[in-house]
């Protein structure tokens, strides 16, 4: 289950402010979308944004790094994401045969930017600890 995003109370009505959030985003690349989804790349992952009209929207991060010997990790990450520690507006997800680290709003935060730069940062400590777990894997 992903957690909701606290929110200085305007909806989701209007997903087109929602994508207008991420234009302004400079380390976010906007390259295009497909019906509802909005793909995009930041920071070196590729990512994809889910807006429904009057529904919640998803902001999704593909892990492309999980190899089989990290998956006790990842599960590791994934119960302590569901328990809000380090990260209360995240989860990780399995959705089309790959791991993606996404974050649902209801409506959208005053501070939606920084919320999202959290969890391109998160991303990027994952991704750090697998690189780690994998090394001393080889080494034994």
């Amino acid at each position: 289950m992903i957690n909701t995003v606290s929110t200085n109370g305007s909806s989701l009505s209007g997903s087109w402010q929602m994508i207008n959030a991420l234009f302004e985003m400079p380390e976010l690349m906007i390259e295009g979308n497909e019906k509802q989804y909005w793909n995009l790349r930041a920071n070196g992952y590729c990512g994809r944004f889910y807006s429904a009209c009057g529904g919640p929207a998803l902001f999704s991060i593909m892990l492309p790094f999980v190899a089989k010997e990290s998956i006790s990790s990842l599960l590791c990450w994934n119960k302590q994401l569901a328990g809000g520690e380090g990260g209360g507006e995240c989860a990780l997800l399995y959705h089309t045969q790959q791991w993606w680290l996404a974050q649902q709003f209801m409506v959208i935060p005053a501070d939606m930017a920084q919320s999202i730069r959290w969890q391109l940062k998160l991303a990027d400590c994952m991704l750090l600890l697998n690189r780690q777990k994998l090394r001393e894997g080889g080494r034994r």
